[in-house]
């Protein structure tokens, strides 16, 4: 988001520096949205290169459609690919202008070209392309979804004895008041003859990625084949949906579970909340980050997260009020011994002191709050009891603590980040949405991590150093002391610094004027 408002657009690929022309505020002038590089094309463009190679994609025919700028299509270029550029006429001159600036710098040379979606593409052909790249183009209260989907089974469907050819998709989450984009996407690509399958957050750029852009992977199946999709949502594989009495089914991978909700008076805790669910898809796409690790979950409620995380390989504790214990001890013991971690149920209200049986613990590798943020009369106790439990065991060493915050966007949440500055360091990850069982509309969910401390937990991606400016090879604790003796200049030294130099100035300006109003035979003021 750096240079989301600068004209040139740097971006490092296979060893190229990449430049490219934008342009802001395309909308006013008549050039639509796709005359700037949005995030999703710069992850897109990033997932080609992890995932084909410096020479990956040579000798594949490649189109970008919607290309605007033709980052992402000259990305796939400057991988060997022959590739073309197409959007509609008012954008040519910017994908011609940033194609030729690829060929400046020694990569392939790119054909660029007009295409309006569903419309003539005879000037296309040979038919189809091996790969169809798609970033940012799914945005219903701009463009109607259906002439894409139309324009990708044009450029993609099998020709004869020509097997069909693979698109990629990148989205950036945004809502959309009369219906889920993904979802409608999804239903119309199936419709159309398409498998759509969902690229795992772990096998996006390990720095180039975020939790609110997603890759979608689509090959032809054709009309009459059995296809598979892993929607529901496309956020790793990873599928809920609610079921009669009271009941949720929770499907990833080979694992299946079900969830009892509490309708007997418990409050709050007796709903699934989205953030729960975002967690859980987080940690769903990221296996590894939990396998092993010990989680704590405050106000776990029905216990998704916590089941999730143990099934994942973690040894979790979960905890909430007494009223809420009942369902979460029910819940958890339903997983039996095929269960790759374990689960323990505990007592915690953050209004009175941690429990020993916390606080006299190994400590914790990740601690989550998913949805405890609802009221501003909760900010200073979660916040304590957060402090209280990330601090156990800080006296070992090379361990550290993260904590993940979920949240929806309420005014509590400003309040609580607002606070938890002071003590932590503080990353926001963007926002999601979540679809949840039996409700309309998707919901937009915050993600934070917390770092207890300046070195952040090895389970957390290597990306947070880089993401924090933090220099390959240059220790946490190195950095942490460059940040001390920065704040000291900063803050200690230069304020006084700055006040000698401005009445070194003062005095000798009036030391001139003295000596001139001497010399014109006049006095100084």
């Amino acid at each position: 988001q750096r240079f989301a408002h600068a004209e040139e657009y740097p971006m490092e690929l296979a060893g190229l520096q990449l430049s490219f022309r934008q342009l802001e505020n395309g909308e006013l002038s008549g050039l639509g949205t796709g005359a700037t590089v949005w995030p999703a094309a710069h992850v897109l463009a990033k997932y080609l290169e992890k995932r084909f190679g410096r020479e990956g994609l040579r000798g594949r025919r490649v189109v970008e459609i919607g290309a605007g700028t033709g980052a992402v299509g000259l990305a796939a270029a400057a991988l060997g690919a022959e590739a073309t550029l197409s959007d509609q006429e008012q954008l040519a001159f910017l994908m011609q202008e940033n194609a030729a600036r690829l060929e400046a710098v020694g990569a392939p040379s790119v054909t660029v070209c007009s295409y309006d979606w569903g419309g003539d593409d005879a000037h296309l052909d040979p038919l189809p392309f091996d790969l169809v790249l798609v970033s940012d183009c799914i945005l219903p209260k701009l463009y109607a979804i259906e002439p894409l989907v139309e324009a990708l089974q044009a450029l993609a469907k099998p020709r004869g004895a020509t097997p069909g050819g693979q698109v990629l998709v990148s989205y950036e989450h945004r809502t959309y008041q009369y219906y889920d984009p993904r979802r409608r996407f999804a239903e119309l690509v199936t419709a159309a003859g398409f498998n759509i399958r969902s690229v795992p957050l772990a096998d996006h750029d390990e720095l180039y990625r975020a939790d609110d852009i997603e890759i979608w992977e689509l090959e032809w199946a054709g009309p009459e084949a059995a296809r598979v999709s892993t929607y529901g949502p496309m956020v790793a594989d990873f599928h809920i949906a609610a079921l009669a009495g009271d009941v949720t089914q929770v499907r990833f991978g080979e694992t299946e579970v079900r969830l009892d909700g509490c309708s007997d008076g418990q409050g709050i805790s007796e709903y699934l909340w989205a953030s729960s669910i975002a967690i859980a898809q987080r940690f769903v796409a990221d296996a590894a980050s939990v396998s092993g690790a010990r989680v704590l979950e405050l106000g776990a409620g029905v216990g998704l997260v916590s089941v999730v995380c143990a099934c994942l390989g973690a040894e979790v504790v979960a905890t909430d009020k007494a009223t809420a214990l009942p369902v979460l001890r029910k819940n958890a013991a339903q997983l039996g011994p095929a269960c790759a971690g374990s689960i323990q149920v505990l007592e915690f209200d953050w209004t009175k002191p941690t429990p020993s049986a916390i606080l006299d613990g190994p400590g914790f590798d990740i601690v989550v709050c998913a949805d405890c943020i609802y009221a501003s009369h909760v900010v200073h106790s979660l916040l304590a009891a957060v402090e209280a439990v990330t601090a156990i065991g800080g006296e070992e060493v090379g361990r550290s603590c993260y904590v993940i915050v979920a949240n929806e966007q309420r005014s509590a949440l400003d309040t609580f980040m607002s606070a938890a500055w002071k003590t932590f360091r503080v990353l926001p990850k963007g926002s999601t949405e979540v679809d949840l069982p039996n409700f309309g509309q998707p919901r937009a969910v915050g993600m934070y991590e917390l770092f207890a401390s300046i070195d952040p937990s090895p389970l957390a991606s290597a990306k947070h150093e880089r993401e924090d400016g933090v220099l390959d090879g240059e220790k946490p604790t190195e950095r942490a002391q460059a940040d001390v003796w920065y704040v000291v200049f900063l803050y200690v030294v230069l304020p006084p610094l700055l006040l000698v130099l401005v009445t070194v100035v003062l005095v000798l300006v009036r030391v001139r004027r003295a000596r001139g109003g001497w010399r014109d035979g006049r006095v100084a003021v």
